[in-house]
């Protein structure tokens, strides 16, 4: 019974808090405060101080990412707005500063974050090519940088493909050939999760990842690890269960995804994802009566490449009780799990999920060759069978901790050639060595290391065989500690005792410590390291006997109720024992099994599903079929209630006939044949109809019988598809005077148009003009020329200085004109007549208008040039002023009449308008009066000013002035 089994667990699990706490009063304070008195496991931090080597820095903290190149002895360490370049043995060879600039960091504060979490966290360390490769999270603005790996010195800057919070679980791996596989988070919020492969050997190369928000492949995933074997990369995460949340329930579970190296994505819109990418439930699970109880959450990984083996440490979540576990899984048990059937939905909301067997893996196994089953990758993701630990039951359960990071190696004894140890460390900053025994795979718990104060939590964990050492990153500090501390036992029964597999007594030089020379047959060299440590004849618990049944309710099996109370609800009958006979002691086991029994609870009955109805009581008139269930799901048991409502339904069957009968007066209702075949439709296109028909004439309805009910003609549309257009052309309309000339000119026009329409309906019949043609034709003239035949021939020349309607000869060609045409005229249409009018009238305007402008203009400046003399006319309006004439001395007298002297036919001066005039008037002087070429040359005469009559026109007095 499944809620027996899980109940049994949780009381066993309550059991242990109880032993726990009588032993351990507190976590903080007391625990490892006792074990330091009473158990020489315990090694304090100042007790590792002796042996290890610690690095800090005051102004630093979060030493959270190691590398290691030990082919160089380098060690690489990425803190907050720091990186170090150290030796194997800690010691401080370089560091450089990246911190976040003050603006980008009040710009990240701006947007919500933390002043703490807006600086330069490494989340990322790698060497490709002899250089460095940092990534940092840059104050929620990625960014990366290649270095020089013996100088630190920057190369150059990019853009990085990592997280953006420096809390992210994160894993980073880089292949040989510098392809970066990386899982993480790549956006501000956090949403979008990725396992996404760049090359770092090209500046700009693809970026392959799984496919954006998509729940089938990441949901919600935390990562914890990445490793690469053969041809395939691993990634270890835990994330929610898309299978539990089909059924509205939210679960965590640990997965391991595996992706080909040589992936080259998808086709079309996923060409930037992956096509061999899929994934299985990692199983490390306590095994129940019925059921298991899963540690679900994985934590961290390491993997042992020489032994194909993965080491996992796994807790139960956060919101129940705390308990870890580690377990292992080998490589063969992993691909066993990959090379089985799938798990997938039949649709998105449905809750079941189904089991297939891939006939073509190609892709998943790194065989490119076709595209044929590359959709598979987008619609299979999960495998239906989980990967399965090595060994039946987890490595090591630990109650009440919380184990957070894990690192492994491997050690010769005297009596196996390969110990596995584990270190192990939990959130509250404690880190457990921990022995796996060859044989029995039981694991013992050798020491518990405190590398900083209490409560300062682990970032990080390595462990490197060349220096047999363990690193470990703090938020405080770098910790260099030694796989071993024989040197604290300083007997041989103490040596041998603590049973730690590094440890051995030396009877030559009578001290606890590792095999001389590392080898471990070394005969003077005495180890014995079969068992866990024996810590002072160690007391294992067993159990007391059984306790008699009582009644309890599930809620409470451990009787609180009154025998009242239980009578009138559902209820159980428990017993239980208690693991005090004896109780463990100095480290002995615990007891085996559950503490309480849970047995005959009260079950009420439930209906089961109703089975298919049966036949028909009788074959043809009024009969009734049944169906029928049964109190059976469960049965009711222990005074459970029965099964509420009737065991079977009863209807009539409605498709009988009727039964025959020997009474020919029989009433016999008509009943319908079988329809006949469809028609044909009525139309070939652009949807029609077809019928078919049935008749009531099985039976036709004899002595008074009803009339079939229904029709006998049904109905389908058919041939829906759009009919081709139908093009018809009409016959040319008489021809139309288009415009009427005084001239004695004017054309016609006639037309043709197109009628075309889809279907025969008038509705959608469509016209349009599909030609038109002109001639021109004079009044009296009969004959009309067509002007816009279609001949084929040349164009002609424009006709020369062409002023009126004229004509012009050219030829048609002959070959292409089928008419024998000669010649035709041309000539200027009506409409280019009034263009060339209204263009040689808007030129006129033009030329007259910048003519009038240039001689004004002139007149203007001719007007300036006259100099200010008093002699001159002044502005005021005087109707007689004195003009300047010219004297002449007696000797130098002209030859010809003085300026204003002359005489007319009548003999005196000619005077128009009281104004004197030249004498030699004429056409071209226009009247204007003589002005002398000197202004000291005068003589005196008197004007009648009259500005009507332009008096002095400028262009006639400089002609004067330029005779003399």
């Amino acid at each position: 019974m499944e809620w027996l089994c899980v109940k049994q667990i949780e009381m066993s699990l309550w059991r242990l808090i109880i032993i726990a706490t009588t032993t351990l009063l507190t976590l903080v304070s007391g625990t490892f405060e006792t074990m330091s008195q009473n158990d020489f496991r315990y090694l304090s931090y100042h007790d590792l101080l002796t042996t290890a080597s610690r690095f800090y820095d005051q102004n630093v903290t979060t030493y959270s990412r190691f590398h290691f190149d030990e082919s160089k002895s380098l060690m690489f360490v990425g803190a907050r707005d720091r990186i170090y370049r150290f030796s194997l043995q800690l010691d401080l060879m370089q560091t450089v500063s990246w911190e976040v600039p003050i603006g980008a960091i009040k710009f990240c504060v701006a947007k919500g974050q933390t002043e703490n979490d807006c600086r330069n966290y490494i989340m990322s360390l790698h060497t490709f090519n002899n250089k460095l490769f940092v990534c940092g999270n840059f104050a929620f603005s990625p960014s990366c940088s290649w270095r020089k790996t013996d100088t630190l010195e920057l190369i150059k800057e990019e853009k990085g493909l990592i997280a953006f919070n420096p809390r992210s679980n994160i894993t980073t791996l880089v292949t040989d050939d510098g392809k970066m596989f990386i899982g993480s988070t790549i956006d501000f919020s956090g949403s979008d999760s990725v396992i996404a492969r760049t090359d770092l050997s090209m500046d700009s190369s693809k970026t392959l990842r799984t496919k954006q928000f998509n729940n089938l492949e990441l949901f919600n995933p935390h990562f914890v690890g990445s490793f690469e074997n053969g041809e395939f990369v691993y990634f270890v995460f835990r994330e929610e269960s898309i299978e539990m949340s089909s059924f509205g329930e939210k679960a965590i579970y640990s997965r391991i995804g595996r992706v080909c190296k040589s992936d080259s994505g998808g086709f079309h819109i996923y060409k930037h994802n992956w096509s061999s990418f899929l994934k299985a439930r990692l199983n490390c699970s306590l095994n129940g009566c019925e059921t298991q109880f899963y540690f679900n959450e994985v934590q961290d990984i390491t993997f042992m490449p020489d032994d194909n083996e993965l080491y996992a440490t796994f807790s139960t979540p956060d919101n129940s009780i705390q308990g870890s576990a580690i377990c292992v899984f080998n490589m063969s048990a992993i691909e066993k799990a990959f090379d089985g059937p799938v798990k997938f939905q039949i649709s998105p909301n449905s809750p079941i999920w189904e089991e297939k067997i891939i006939e073509n893996r190609d892709q998943f196994e790194c065989k490119f060759k076709s595209s044929s089953n590359i959709l598979d990758a987008s619609k299979y993701q999960l495998m239906s069978r989980s990967v399965i630990p090595n060994t039946h039951e987890p490595l090591y359960i630990e109650k009440l901790e919380k184990f957070v990071h894990i690192a492994v190696t491997k050690v010769a004894t005297k009596l196996h050639e390969n110990v596995k140890i584990i270190f192990a460390a939990n959130s509250d900053g404690f880190i457990k060595k921990i022995s796996i025994l060859p044989r029995t795979k039981q694991s013992c718990l050798i020491e518990v290391l405190e590398p900083e104060y209490v409560g300062i939590k682990v970032e990080t964990m390595k462990f490197i065989k060349s220096t047999e050492s363990l690193y470990v990153g703090t938020k405080e500090s770098i910790m260099k500690i030694p796989s071993q501390h024989c040197s604290r036992h300083l007997s041989k029964v103490s040596c041998i005792n603590s049973m730690d597999p590094y440890c051995g007594w030396n009877d030559l030089t009578l001290t606890c410590g590792m095999a001389p020379n590392h080898n471990s047959l070394t005969d003077y060299w005495y180890q014995n390291a079969t068992t866990c440590p024996i810590l002072s004849s160690p007391v294992d618990g067993a159990w007391s006997s059984w306790s008699p049944f009582f009644k309890c309710i599930k809620s409470d099996p451990n009787g609180s109720y009154s025998e009242t109370d239980l009578g009138n609800i559902d209820s159980c009958l428990c017993r239980t024992r208690t693991c005090d006979n004896p109780a463990p002691k100095y480290g002995g086991k615990l007891c085996e099994g559950h503490s309480i029994m849970v047995t005959n609870c009260t079950e009420h009955g439930g209906w089961s599903d109703w089975s298919p109805y049966g036949p028909c009581s009788q074959t043809c008139g009024v009969a009734i079929k049944v169906r029928r269930r049964t109190c059976s799901n469960p049965s009711p048991k222990h005074n459970g209630r029965t099964c509420i409502g009737s065991n079977q339904q009863e209807i009539y069957c409605t498709d009988l006939p009727p039964c025959p009968s020997n009474n020919i007066n029989m009433q016999i209702d008509g009943g319908w044949s079988e329809f006949s075949e469809w028609s044909a439709c009525s139309v070939a296109c652009g949807g029609g109809f077809r019928i078919r028909e049935r008749k009531c004439n099985n039976p036709i309805p004899q002595n008074g019988g009803l009339e079939c009910i229904g029709c006998n003609i049904e109905y389908e549309e058919c041939n829906k598809q759009m009919c081709n257009e139908v093009k018809k052309l009409t016959s040319w309309t008489q021809w139309l005077v288009s415009n009427n000339s005084e001239s004695g000119h004017y054309f016609e026009k006639r037309y043709r148009y197109m009628c075309k329409a889809p279907i025969s309906d008038p509705a959608n019949l469509k016209i349009s003009l599909y030609k038109e043609e002109t001639r021109a034709c004079s009044v009296g003239d009969p004959k009309c020329r067509r002007i816009n035949t279609t001949c084929e021939a040349t164009v002609c020349d424009p006709p020369k200085d062409c002023s009126e309607y004229q004509e012009e000869a050219r030829k048609c060609n002959e070959i292409i004109q089928s008419e024998k045409l000669n010649v035709t005229k041309a000539g200027l249409e009506f409409h280019w007549i009034g263009i060339i009018i209204v263009s040689f009238g808007l030129f006129c305007i033009i030329l007259t208008f910048f003519s009038t402008k240039y001689f004004v203009e002139k007149k203007i400046h001719r007007l300036r040039s006259i100099q200010g003399s008093p002699h001159y006319l002044s502005s005021y309006p005087n109707q007689y002023s004195s003009l300047p004439t010219k004297d002449y001395s007696e000797n130098n007298k002209p030859k010809r009449q003085p300026s204003f002297s002359g005489t007319s036919t009548t003999g005196r001066l000619k005077v128009t308008n009281g104004t004197l005039n030249k004498s030699n008037n004429n056409l071209l002087n226009q009247n204007t009066p003589k002005i002398l070429k000197y202004q000291n040359d005068t003589e005196m005469s008197t004007l009648k000013r009259n500005s009507a009559l332009n008096n002095m026109r400028l262009k006639q007095i400089e002609d004067d002035k330029d005779k003399y």
